[in-house]
């Protein structure tokens, strides 16, 4: 019986473990049943029809939004120009869409959360910027585990060449909307390099350091290793091969 609970998104993840996708959209919504206050992305269509809920959007004016740099809420800004450079992407002003839901809902201000939000860093191994080498930008979103979190990366920098490393072992999830991005570059490795090479037009390799190594990337370019499926072919966790990724830049 939660105070608070939030749904972030729904998109397929875990099928190797469940009978079906209804099946774990079902245990995700378990969440909500007795739940306080909800907090919901209504920019996933499977959670805008969800009533007695407050929704968070960075497409449309709902209870928390976004308009251009400015948060709303319920239509009336109330902090204006966002400024922290670790937030790239629209996945993390969703997320901290949701953080100012949440605090509001626990009593705070929106003085006193704005300032905060200067202040906020990025999730360990969750598009972390570790470096530019050689004029490219190098990003470490190692505890990527979904094709959709991928897709979040590359979104991110619509604006780029990206070269992305994927790899590990698959759990049965579509991957074939990445291939809709001609920006981008992907190498991959592991397991999922027998599914995956033909359908994103890469070279298939054995280890994440084969794959890094043959990455011919610009000035201006970005890399991001987002692995995008589970890490056990290979390593125990996503942090083990997350620390090798940052050990392999950091000694460039």
């Amino acid at each position: 019986e939660p105070d608070i609970a939030i749904i972030t998104n729904i998109s397929e993840n875990h099928l190797d473990k469940v009978a079906n996708y209804d099946e774990y959209i079902d245990s995700k919504l378990n969440i909500l049943k007795n739940a306080k206050y909800k907090i919901l992305n209504y920019d996933d269509y499977l959670l805008r029809n969800i009533a007695n809920t407050d929704f968070i959007s960075v497409n449309s004016i709902q209870d928390f939004s976004f308009k251009d740099n400015d948060v709303l809420y319920k239509g009336q800004k109330v902090i204006k120009n966002v400024k922290n450079k670790n937030l790239i992407g629209n996945h993390n002003r969703e997320n901290l869409l949701f953080a100012i839901a949440i605090s509001y809902r626990l009593g705070l201000s929106f003085d006193e959360i704005n300032k905060v939000i200067p202040k906020i860093k990025t999730v360990k191994y969750r598009l972390e910027y570790l470096r530019t080498f050689n004029g490219v930008d190098i990003y470490n979103d190692g505890k990527s585990t979904t094709p959709y979190s991928v897709k979040a990366a590359i979104e991110s920098f619509k604006n780029k060449n990206i070269h992305i490393i994927i790899g590990g072992r698959d759990k049965n999830l579509d991957y074939s909307f990445l291939t809709e991005y001609n920006n981008v570059t992907f190498y991959v490795y592991g397991e999922v390099k027998e599914k995956l090479s033909s359908l994103l037009k890469s070279k298939k390799y054995n280890t994440l350091n084969e794959a890094f190594n043959d990455i011919n990337a610009k000035k201006g370019d970005v890399i991001i290793y987002s692995p995008g499926c589970t890490s056990f072919d290979q390593f125990k966790d996503y942090m083990e091969r997350s620390k090798l990724f940052e050990t392999i830049v950091m000694n460039l």
